[in-house]
């Protein structure tokens, strides 16, 4: 197992697991109306361009990302996908301790996370976020923030 920066290289793989875990989710759900996170390379590569993406590398292949910038006193963290054949591994949690340790300098941490899973808000809060506020996308879905403090 071996964390590291993303870069462009790496986006083709970076694109196929956000797919995977966009079809389990979807899958899970019984909602294809759910959007994908990155929708096509061009994107994917400004937002590497952009952001820190921590990968999770296992055997030569990714298995986990997550997405944090810097700005003022905050690190924003989002994007946290971890391939669905290693999601009991406790990848995504490693991932998030890993950024965490990357921004020790943050004073927060603020998370976005969709609400259509409360398996995933009660991980965050096992990881010590609360939820900070709640923002309505559309009719069916809502952003939720959640905070840590650093």
């Amino acid at each position: 197992m071996k964390f590291e920066q993303a870069t462009e290289g790496d986006a083709e793989e970076i694109l196929s697991l956000q797919k995977s875990a966009f079809t389990l989710e979807a899958e899970t759900y019984g909602d294809w109306s759910i959007q994908p996170l990155t929708q096509n390379l061009k994107e994917l590569l400004e937002d590497l361009n952009n952001y820190y993406y921590l990968i999770l590398r296992q055997n030569h292949r990714i298995v986990g990302c997550v997405r944090a910038y810097f700005t003022g006193s905050e690190c924003e963290i989002g994007r946290l996908m971890v391939d669905p054949n290693f999601q009991s591994n406790g990848y995504g949690q490693k991932l998030m301790y890993q950024i965490q340790k990357r921004f020790s300098h943050a004073r927060d941490f603020v998370l976005a996370t969709g609400d259509r899973s409360s398996r995933n808000v009660g991980f965050y809060k096992r990881l010590g976020y609360e939820l900070d506020r709640k923002e309505k996308m559309s009719e069916d879905q809502n952003v939720l923030y959640l905070k840590r403090k650093g």
